[in-house]
Protein backbone atom coordinates (compact mmCIF):
# COMPACT_ATOMS: atom_id res chain seq x y z
CA UNK A 1 0.00 0.00 0.00
CA UNK A 2 1.02 3.63 -0.24
CA UNK A 3 -0.23 6.80 1.37
CA UNK A 4 -0.47 10.36 0.07
CA UNK A 5 -0.26 13.40 2.29
CA UNK A 6 -1.54 16.54 0.60
CA UNK A 7 -2.62 20.02 1.51
CA UNK A 8 -4.96 20.15 -1.46
CA UNK A 9 -7.61 17.53 -2.05
CA UNK A 10 -6.24 14.05 -2.38
CA UNK A 11 -8.64 13.75 -5.29
CA UNK A 12 -6.60 16.21 -7.34
CA UNK A 13 -3.44 14.17 -6.80
CA UNK A 14 -5.09 10.87 -7.72
CA UNK A 15 -6.81 12.36 -10.73
CA UNK A 16 -3.50 13.72 -12.00
CA UNK A 17 -2.15 10.14 -11.92
CA UNK A 18 -5.20 8.56 -13.50
CA UNK A 19 -5.89 11.11 -16.23
CA UNK A 20 -2.53 10.49 -17.84
CA UNK A 21 -2.22 6.78 -17.08
CA UNK A 22 -5.50 5.68 -18.66
CA UNK A 23 -4.46 7.39 -21.89
CA UNK A 24 -1.31 5.29 -22.14
CA UNK A 25 -1.38 2.64 -24.90
CA UNK A 26 -0.67 -0.44 -22.77
CA UNK A 27 -0.22 -1.68 -19.22
CA UNK A 28 3.56 -1.16 -19.21
CA UNK A 29 3.13 2.44 -20.28
CA UNK A 30 0.41 2.92 -17.67
CA UNK A 31 2.68 1.60 -14.92
CA UNK A 32 5.55 3.81 -16.08
CA UNK A 33 3.28 6.85 -16.16
CA UNK A 34 1.96 6.22 -12.65
CA UNK A 35 5.48 5.83 -11.28
CA UNK A 36 6.67 9.01 -13.00
CA UNK A 37 3.89 10.92 -11.27
CA UNK A 38 4.70 9.24 -7.97
CA UNK A 39 8.31 10.38 -8.34
CA UNK A 40 7.13 13.97 -8.73
CA UNK A 41 4.42 14.08 -6.08
CA UNK A 42 5.82 11.56 -3.61
CA UNK A 43 9.62 11.76 -3.86
CA UNK A 44 10.10 9.72 -0.68
CA UNK A 45 7.94 6.88 -1.95
CA UNK A 46 9.89 3.55 -2.15
CA UNK A 47 10.78 3.11 -5.81
CA UNK A 48 10.85 -0.68 -5.46
CA UNK A 49 7.19 -0.82 -4.48
CA UNK A 50 5.30 -0.99 -7.76
CA UNK A 51 1.77 -0.18 -6.77
CA UNK A 52 0.30 -0.50 -10.21
CA UNK A 53 1.81 -3.94 -10.74
CA UNK A 54 0.11 -5.11 -7.55
CA UNK A 55 -3.27 -3.97 -8.80
CA UNK A 56 -5.37 -6.33 -10.90
CA UNK A 57 -5.26 -5.62 -14.62
CA UNK A 58 -8.54 -3.77 -14.32
CA UNK A 59 -7.21 -1.67 -11.44
CA UNK A 60 -6.32 1.37 -13.51
CA UNK A 61 -9.62 1.23 -15.33
CA UNK A 62 -11.42 1.08 -11.97
CA UNK A 63 -9.51 4.01 -10.45
CA UNK A 64 -11.59 6.79 -12.07
CA UNK A 65 -14.76 5.25 -10.59
CA UNK A 66 -13.10 4.87 -7.21
CA UNK A 67 -11.89 8.46 -7.28
CA UNK A 68 -15.30 9.69 -8.35
CA UNK A 69 -17.00 7.80 -5.53
CA UNK A 70 -14.90 9.67 -2.98
CA UNK A 71 -16.74 12.90 -3.68
CA UNK A 72 -19.36 12.07 -1.05
CA UNK A 73 -16.89 11.11 1.68
CA UNK A 74 -15.27 13.22 4.35
CA UNK A 75 -11.84 13.00 2.74
CA UNK A 76 -11.54 16.61 1.66
CA UNK A 77 -9.12 19.49 1.82
CA UNK A 78 -8.79 21.11 5.25
CA UNK A 79 -6.66 24.27 5.18
CA UNK A 80 -4.39 24.99 8.10
CA UNK A 81 -2.99 28.38 9.12
CA UNK A 82 -1.09 30.30 6.46
CA UNK A 83 1.92 32.22 7.69
CA UNK A 84 4.47 34.17 5.64
CA UNK A 85 6.94 33.30 4.22
CA UNK A 86 5.45 29.84 3.87
CA UNK A 87 1.86 28.77 3.57
CA UNK A 88 1.69 25.39 5.27
CA UNK A 89 -1.61 24.00 4.05
CA UNK A 90 -2.78 21.02 6.09
CA UNK A 91 -5.45 18.42 6.18
CA UNK A 92 -6.45 16.15 9.02
CA UNK A 93 -6.81 12.91 7.11
CA UNK A 94 -4.60 10.74 4.98
CA UNK A 95 -5.83 8.58 2.14
CA UNK A 96 -4.49 5.04 1.97
CA UNK A 97 -4.84 3.11 -1.28
CA UNK A 98 -4.33 -0.61 -0.78
CA UNK A 99 -3.15 -2.89 -3.56
CA UNK A 100 -6.62 -4.36 -3.98
CA UNK A 101 -7.99 -0.93 -4.79
CA UNK A 102 -9.68 -0.16 -1.47
CA UNK A 103 -9.45 3.28 0.14
CA UNK A 104 -9.17 3.99 3.83
CA UNK A 105 -8.91 7.33 5.64
CA UNK A 106 -6.33 7.57 8.41
CA UNK A 107 -5.61 10.43 10.83
CA UNK A 108 -2.31 12.27 10.37
CA UNK A 109 -0.49 14.69 12.69
CA UNK A 110 -1.38 18.37 12.40
CA UNK A 111 1.24 20.27 10.44
CA UNK A 112 3.08 23.23 11.99
CA UNK A 113 1.59 26.71 11.62
CA UNK A 114 4.51 27.81 9.45
CA UNK A 115 7.60 26.43 7.76
CA UNK A 116 11.12 27.74 8.19
CA UNK A 117 13.36 27.12 5.18
CA UNK A 118 16.98 26.72 6.23
CA UNK A 119 19.74 26.54 3.58
CA UNK A 120 22.64 24.13 3.79
CA UNK A 121 25.65 25.40 1.80
CA UNK A 122 26.02 23.42 -1.42
CA UNK A 123 29.06 22.42 -3.44
CA UNK A 124 29.56 26.01 -4.66
CA UNK A 125 30.24 27.08 -1.05
CA UNK A 126 32.87 24.36 -0.59
CA UNK A 127 34.91 25.97 -3.35
CA UNK A 128 34.52 29.48 -1.93
CA UNK A 129 35.13 28.41 1.68
CA UNK A 130 37.49 25.39 1.64
CA UNK A 131 38.32 25.82 5.34
CA UNK A 132 34.76 25.53 6.61
CA UNK A 133 34.05 22.64 8.95
CA UNK A 134 32.41 19.65 7.27
CA UNK A 135 29.46 19.87 9.67
CA UNK A 136 28.41 23.11 7.95
CA UNK A 137 27.58 21.12 4.82
CA UNK A 138 25.50 18.48 6.61
CA UNK A 139 21.85 18.37 7.61
CA UNK A 140 21.43 18.30 11.42
CA UNK A 141 20.53 14.94 12.92
CA UNK A 142 17.66 16.50 14.84
CA UNK A 143 15.20 18.59 12.86
CA UNK A 144 12.51 20.53 14.68
CA UNK A 145 8.92 20.48 13.52
CA UNK A 146 8.41 23.03 10.77
CA UNK A 147 12.08 23.19 9.78
CA UNK A 148 12.80 22.40 6.15
CA UNK A 149 16.48 22.07 5.19
CA UNK A 150 17.61 22.35 1.59
CA UNK A 151 20.96 22.44 -0.20
CA UNK A 152 21.56 25.88 -1.67
CA UNK A 153 22.83 26.27 -5.22
CA UNK A 154 24.13 29.81 -4.79
CA UNK A 155 23.72 33.01 -2.83
CA UNK A 156 20.18 33.65 -1.62
CA UNK A 157 18.26 36.40 -3.44
CA UNK A 158 14.65 35.83 -2.51
CA UNK A 159 11.84 33.46 -1.61
CA UNK A 160 8.63 33.60 -3.64
CA UNK A 161 5.35 31.79 -3.33
CA UNK A 162 6.58 28.82 -5.36
CA UNK A 163 10.37 28.97 -5.55
CA UNK A 164 13.72 29.97 -4.07
CA UNK A 165 15.78 32.39 -6.14
CA UNK A 166 19.56 32.11 -5.86
CA UNK A 167 22.55 33.66 -7.62
CA UNK A 168 24.78 31.02 -9.17
CA UNK A 169 28.58 31.34 -9.34
CA UNK A 170 28.09 31.68 -13.12
CA UNK A 171 26.29 34.98 -12.61
CA UNK A 172 22.87 33.63 -13.60
CA UNK A 173 19.93 33.13 -11.26
CA UNK A 174 18.28 29.79 -10.60
CA UNK A 175 14.72 29.23 -9.44
CA UNK A 176 14.15 26.05 -7.43
CA UNK A 177 10.63 24.93 -6.48
CA UNK A 178 9.92 25.04 -2.75
CA UNK A 179 9.66 21.65 -1.11
CA UNK A 180 6.71 21.03 1.19
CA UNK A 181 7.11 17.88 3.30
CA UNK A 182 3.81 18.57 5.04
CA UNK A 183 1.98 19.28 1.81
CA UNK A 184 3.00 17.03 -1.06
CA UNK A 185 0.31 18.38 -3.35
CA UNK A 186 1.68 21.91 -2.87
CA UNK A 187 5.16 20.60 -3.67
CA UNK A 188 3.84 19.03 -6.86
CA UNK A 189 2.08 22.30 -7.75
CA UNK A 190 5.32 24.24 -7.21
CA UNK A 191 7.12 21.93 -9.62
CA UNK A 192 4.34 22.31 -12.16
CA UNK A 193 4.61 26.10 -11.81
CA UNK A 194 8.31 25.91 -12.63
CA UNK A 195 7.60 23.65 -15.60
CA UNK A 196 4.92 26.06 -16.81
CA UNK A 197 7.25 29.04 -16.46
CA UNK A 198 10.08 27.30 -18.32
CA UNK A 199 7.71 26.34 -21.13
CA UNK A 200 6.56 29.95 -21.52
CA UNK A 201 10.12 31.28 -21.58
CA UNK A 202 10.89 28.78 -24.33
CA UNK A 203 7.70 29.72 -26.16
CA UNK A 204 8.62 33.43 -26.09
CA UNK A 205 12.14 32.65 -27.28
CA UNK A 206 14.85 35.26 -27.71
CA UNK A 207 12.77 38.28 -26.77
CA UNK A 208 14.14 41.62 -25.48
CA UNK A 209 11.08 42.13 -23.26
CA UNK A 210 11.87 39.22 -20.91
CA UNK A 211 14.95 37.95 -19.05
CA UNK A 212 17.05 35.66 -21.21
CA UNK A 213 16.28 31.96 -20.75
CA UNK A 214 19.46 30.05 -19.88
CA UNK A 215 18.39 26.51 -19.10
CA UNK A 216 15.94 24.01 -17.62
CA UNK A 217 16.69 20.94 -15.50
CA UNK A 218 13.84 18.46 -15.93
CA UNK A 219 15.08 16.31 -13.05
CA UNK A 220 15.23 19.02 -10.39
CA UNK A 221 12.58 21.24 -12.01
CA UNK A 222 14.96 24.20 -11.80
CA UNK A 223 14.89 27.19 -14.12
CA UNK A 224 18.02 29.23 -14.90
CA UNK A 225 17.70 32.81 -16.16
CA UNK A 226 19.70 35.92 -16.88
CA UNK A 227 20.37 37.99 -13.74
CA UNK A 228 19.56 41.69 -13.44
CA UNK A 229 21.09 43.19 -10.26
CA UNK A 230 18.80 46.24 -10.19
CA UNK A 231 15.98 43.97 -9.08
CA UNK A 232 12.29 44.47 -9.60
CA UNK A 233 10.45 47.71 -10.30
CA UNK A 234 8.64 47.77 -6.96
CA UNK A 235 11.86 47.49 -4.96
CA UNK A 236 13.72 49.96 -7.16
CA UNK A 237 11.04 52.66 -6.92
CA UNK A 238 10.80 52.16 -3.17
CA UNK A 239 14.54 52.79 -2.92
CA UNK A 240 14.26 55.91 -5.10
CA UNK A 241 11.47 57.16 -2.87
CA UNK A 242 13.81 57.02 0.10
CA UNK A 243 16.48 59.24 -1.46
CA UNK A 244 16.47 62.59 -3.30
CA UNK A 245 17.08 62.43 -7.04
CA UNK A 246 20.47 64.10 -6.57
CA UNK A 247 21.58 61.31 -4.25
CA UNK A 248 20.65 58.47 -6.59
CA UNK A 249 23.30 56.89 -8.76
CA UNK A 250 21.46 57.49 -12.04
CA UNK A 251 21.00 61.10 -13.10
CA UNK A 252 18.37 60.31 -15.72
CA UNK A 253 15.45 62.72 -15.82
CA UNK A 254 12.76 61.15 -13.66
CA UNK A 255 10.01 62.19 -16.05
CA UNK A 256 11.65 60.65 -19.11
CA UNK A 257 12.49 57.54 -17.12
CA UNK A 258 8.87 57.11 -16.09
CA UNK A 259 7.67 57.56 -19.66
CA UNK A 260 10.17 54.96 -20.85
CA UNK A 261 9.07 52.50 -18.19
CA UNK A 262 5.38 52.97 -18.97
CA UNK A 263 6.05 52.29 -22.66
CA UNK A 264 8.26 49.26 -21.95
CA UNK A 265 5.77 47.82 -19.46
CA UNK A 266 3.03 47.95 -22.09
CA UNK A 267 5.33 46.71 -24.87
CA UNK A 268 6.46 43.72 -22.80
CA UNK A 269 2.87 42.75 -22.00
CA UNK A 270 1.90 43.12 -25.66
CA UNK A 271 4.71 40.73 -26.60
CA UNK A 272 3.51 38.17 -24.05
CA UNK A 273 -0.09 38.46 -25.24
CA UNK A 274 1.04 38.17 -28.85
CA UNK A 275 2.39 34.71 -28.04
CA UNK A 276 -0.99 33.64 -26.66
CA UNK A 277 0.04 33.93 -23.01
CA UNK A 278 -2.00 35.54 -20.23
CA UNK A 279 0.39 36.67 -17.50
CA UNK A 280 -2.19 36.69 -14.67
CA UNK A 281 0.05 38.55 -12.21
CA UNK A 282 0.76 41.97 -13.72
CA UNK A 283 2.29 43.99 -10.88
CA UNK A 284 5.45 46.09 -10.31
CA UNK A 285 7.18 43.19 -8.56
CA UNK A 286 7.02 41.21 -11.80
CA UNK A 287 8.89 43.76 -13.90
CA UNK A 288 12.66 43.78 -13.47
CA UNK A 289 15.24 46.38 -14.43
CA UNK A 290 18.36 45.81 -16.50
CA UNK A 291 21.67 47.53 -15.87
CA UNK A 292 20.53 50.20 -18.35
CA UNK A 293 17.24 50.63 -16.43
CA UNK A 294 15.12 49.01 -19.12
CA UNK A 295 12.05 47.04 -18.03
CA UNK A 296 11.60 43.31 -18.58
CA UNK A 297 8.46 41.38 -17.62
CA UNK A 298 9.08 38.19 -15.64
CA UNK A 299 7.63 35.48 -13.38
CA UNK A 300 5.39 33.31 -15.52
CA UNK A 301 4.83 30.65 -12.85
CA UNK A 302 1.15 31.58 -12.63
CA UNK A 303 0.65 32.37 -16.31
CA UNK A 304 -1.58 30.46 -18.68
CA UNK A 305 -1.84 29.67 -22.35
CA UNK A 306 -4.87 28.59 -24.28
CA UNK A 307 -4.17 24.95 -23.43
CA UNK A 308 -3.12 25.27 -19.79
CA UNK A 309 -5.04 25.30 -16.55
CA UNK A 310 -5.52 28.34 -14.35
CA UNK A 311 -3.59 28.74 -11.10
CA UNK A 312 -3.99 30.55 -7.78
CA UNK A 313 -1.66 33.46 -8.60
CA UNK A 314 -3.08 37.00 -8.52
CA UNK A 315 -1.55 40.50 -8.55
CA UNK A 316 -3.44 41.70 -5.46
CA UNK A 317 -5.64 44.65 -4.44
CA UNK A 318 -5.28 47.71 -6.63
CA UNK A 319 -4.15 45.61 -9.59
CA UNK A 320 -7.41 43.67 -10.10
CA UNK A 321 -10.87 44.92 -10.98
CA UNK A 322 -12.25 42.51 -8.38
CA UNK A 323 -11.01 39.63 -6.21
CA UNK A 324 -10.69 36.46 -8.26
CA UNK A 325 -12.73 33.56 -6.95
CA UNK A 326 -12.01 29.87 -7.70
CA UNK A 327 -14.28 29.89 -10.76
CA UNK A 328 -13.04 33.20 -12.15
CA UNK A 329 -11.52 32.92 -15.63
CA UNK A 330 -8.61 35.35 -15.95
CA UNK A 331 -8.23 36.90 -19.40
CA UNK A 332 -5.83 39.25 -21.13
CA UNK A 333 -8.28 42.05 -20.29
CA UNK A 334 -7.38 41.49 -16.62
CA UNK A 335 -3.71 41.87 -17.54
CA UNK A 336 -4.46 45.18 -19.26
CA UNK A 337 -6.35 46.37 -16.19
CA UNK A 338 -3.31 45.51 -14.07
CA UNK A 339 -1.09 47.33 -16.57
CA UNK A 340 -3.03 50.51 -15.82
CA UNK A 341 -2.16 50.14 -12.14
CA UNK A 342 1.48 49.43 -13.00
CA UNK A 343 1.65 52.67 -15.00
CA UNK A 344 -0.04 54.46 -12.09
CA UNK A 345 2.67 53.07 -9.80
CA UNK A 346 5.37 54.23 -12.20
CA UNK A 347 3.95 57.76 -12.35
CA UNK A 348 3.22 58.18 -8.62
CA UNK A 349 5.68 55.84 -6.86
CA UNK A 350 2.71 54.35 -4.98
CA UNK A 351 0.07 51.66 -5.40
CA UNK A 352 -3.49 52.83 -6.06
CA UNK A 353 -5.05 54.00 -2.78
CA UNK A 354 -1.76 53.61 -0.96
CA UNK A 355 -2.35 53.61 2.79
CA UNK A 356 -5.81 52.02 2.74
CA UNK A 357 -6.30 48.43 3.87
CA UNK A 358 -6.65 45.77 1.19
CA UNK A 359 -10.36 45.17 1.76
CA UNK A 360 -11.16 48.86 1.27
CA UNK A 361 -9.07 48.97 -1.92
CA UNK A 362 -10.95 45.93 -3.22
CA UNK A 363 -14.30 47.54 -2.39
CA UNK A 364 -13.43 50.78 -4.19
CA UNK A 365 -12.16 49.00 -7.29
CA UNK A 366 -15.22 46.74 -7.29
CA UNK A 367 -17.39 49.89 -7.34
CA UNK A 368 -15.11 51.33 -10.05
CA UNK A 369 -14.10 54.19 -7.77
CA UNK A 370 -10.58 54.62 -9.09
CA UNK A 371 -8.00 57.16 -7.92
CA UNK A 372 -7.86 60.52 -9.70
CA UNK A 373 -5.38 60.43 -12.58
CA UNK A 374 -6.22 63.51 -14.67
CA UNK A 375 -3.21 65.37 -13.29
CA UNK A 376 -0.79 62.54 -14.07
CA UNK A 377 1.41 62.09 -17.11
CA UNK A 378 -0.36 59.29 -19.00
CA UNK A 379 -3.47 59.69 -16.84
CA UNK A 380 -5.89 59.13 -19.73
CA UNK A 381 -4.11 55.87 -20.57
CA UNK A 382 -4.28 54.66 -16.98
CA UNK A 383 -8.00 55.48 -16.92
CA UNK A 384 -8.46 53.72 -20.26
CA UNK A 385 -6.89 50.53 -18.89
CA UNK A 386 -9.13 50.62 -15.82
CA UNK A 387 -12.29 51.37 -17.80
CA UNK A 388 -11.68 48.69 -20.42
CA UNK A 389 -11.20 51.09 -23.32
CA UNK A 390 -8.18 49.20 -24.68
CA UNK A 391 -8.94 45.89 -26.38
CA UNK A 392 -5.30 44.80 -26.57
CA UNK A 393 -2.02 45.66 -24.89
CA UNK A 394 -0.80 46.73 -28.32
CA UNK A 395 -3.49 49.43 -28.22
CA UNK A 396 -1.91 50.73 -25.01
CA UNK A 397 1.50 50.78 -26.70
CA UNK A 398 0.05 52.81 -29.58
CA UNK A 399 -1.60 55.27 -27.19
CA UNK A 400 1.66 55.77 -25.30
CA UNK A 401 3.51 56.27 -28.59
CA UNK A 402 1.00 58.86 -29.82
CA UNK A 403 0.99 60.61 -26.45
Amino acid sequence: MFTTRSGGTVLSTLRSFVAVAIAAPDRDAQETTILQHVNICLPSFPKSLLVVMALPRSGIARLPNLVGSLGSTDIERRDGPKVSPSSARCHKQELMLTCDGDFQALPVPRCPPSLEYIPIPGSWARKEHPHWNESVFQKPEEVLEGEVYYFSKGKFIGLGSTAFVELLPSGHIIKTPKMSPYDLNAEWENRQSMLREASIYQLLGDCPSIPRFVGWDSEGYTLTLEYHPNGDLEHYIRQRRECPDSDCDDQVSLRSLRRKWAFQAAQALATVHGAGVTHRDVAPRNYILTQELDLRICDFAGSSTMDSAVTEHAPGPGFQRQPWGPAYVVTQADDIFGLGSVIYYIMTDEEPYHGLDDDEVDRRFWRQEFPRVDHLDGGSIIKGCWNGLFVTAEDVVSALTDG
